[in-house]
């Protein structure tokens, strides 16, 4: 998509051609076969959008050829790459060969923008849990693997002042972990914190989650947030 960057699909014959040959063809594959959806088809072809279905004329000569052009459409959604296969069908005064079909792989250039907010007001009374959400604004047609650090005052270590869940992991020896954001047109993951209701007396502990680089997503504002467990100990 970066660019709008085209490909080719080569329709040929050995044969030599006294009249134009219409020969049909049909698209398929990962790709959208529905015009302007994920790609246009251009050349001596004409394409029927939604049915997938085409033709492409050879022209009159010895071992004619014709260039169907697949051009890809530059939308904002976060896609894998995409496969657009054209596949020769039956016709007349042909016979389809091999190879009889062609593949093109269109690759996605957009990134999501990530951003992560507090909720909530944790505490060790009840214990009263919190959330951090971690969202975007784009349409996803991949999952996303969104890693993130914690830090802060309240100990890393899993049960000692608070314990992570949802659709997360995390490693407590090194703060480190990662969210998914699934297959969705605009989403938000929650990823709890349950605070450990201890015996320790202590102060209110920050506990901050930051958003960190990876995959198909760039951080946006606010990449952090921070949620404070409230103590509910006496001396």
């Amino acid at each position: 998509e970066t660019g709008s960057v085209s490909g080719t699909y080569t329709v040929s014959t050995t044969a030599t051609v006294d009249v134009p040959l219409t020969v049909n063809f049909t698209m398929s594959g990962s790709a959208a076969v529905a015009a302007s959806a994920d790609y246009d088809l251009t050349g001596n072809a004409s394409y029927v959008s939604g049915t997938g279905a085409g033709t492409a004329t050879l022209p009159v000569g010895i071992a004619p050829s014709v260039v169907v052009t697949l051009t890809p459409v530059d939308d904002p959604r976060i896609e894998a790459t995409e496969l657009a296969f054209l596949t020769l069908g039956a016709g007349s005064l042909y016979a389809v060969g091999i190879p009889a079909s062609g593949i093109l792989g269109i690759v996605d250039n957009d990134t999501a923008t990530v951003t992560v907010a507090p909720v909530g007001a944790p505490s060790e009374s009840g214990p009263t849990s919190a959330a951090y959400s971690i969202s975007t604004t784009d349409t996803l047609e991949i999952a996303l693997t969104i890693n993130f650090t914690m830090s802060g005052a309240a100990a890393l270590a899993v049960g000692i002042d608070y314990t992570l869940s949802g659709n997360a992991s995390y490693n407590p020896g090194t703060g480190a972990g990662t969210a998914t954001l699934p297959i969705a047109v605009v989403y938000l993951e929650w990823v709890p914190l349950s605070p450990t209701d201890d015996t320790i007396v202590e102060p209110t502990e920050n506990a901050d989650l930051t958003l960190n680089a990876g995959l198909r997503y760039v951080a946006g504002a606010p990449a952090a947030a921070t949620l404070s467990i409230a103590d509910n100990d006496l001396v």
